[in-house]
């Protein structure tokens, strides 16, 4: 399960932190707006993984890989696959519905968007 390996990653501290405001603010929240919140929550973990790169499992290996090549979130890579997997148990987790269906009738995910948001985190695109 990768919600073990996030916590083995980020401590139990604020592994507990991060589940209890997500079902605070997540079941309600926007989907624009969570998956800005879960792309820090993954910014965070990256960090602490970084350091045990070697010893690295799945999803630490999926962050990094993302983190180092932001393309990998936007093709149907295993990384992309690893990390929605991991968020859609985070949603689980927290009461979120990571599957939702816009009033027009389109499919779309807190995933998705989450993945993406963190692929592009230090992206400017005014600066281009």
């Amino acid at each position: 399960m990768l919600l073990k390996e996030f916590k083995e990653t980020v401590g139990d501290i604020a592994y507990k932190t991060i589940i209890q405001m997500l079902k605070d603010i997540g079941p309600d929240a926007r989907t624009q707006r969570i998956s800005v919140v879960i792309a820090g929550i993954l910014r965070f973990a990256v960090r602490n993984c970084a350091e045990h790169y070697d010893d690295a499992e799945a999803l630490s290996n999926a962050l990094i890989a993302v983190e180092e090549e932001p393309w990998r979130a936007e093709e149907s890579s295993e990384e992309f696959d690893l990390l929605y997997t991991f968020i859609d148990e985070l949603c689980l987790e927290t009461g979120m519905l990571n599957e939702r269906m816009s009033s027009k009738g389109y499919s779309y995910s807190i995933a998705e968007h989450a993945i993406i948001e963190y692929a592009r985190w230090h992206a400017m695109p005014w600066e281009d």
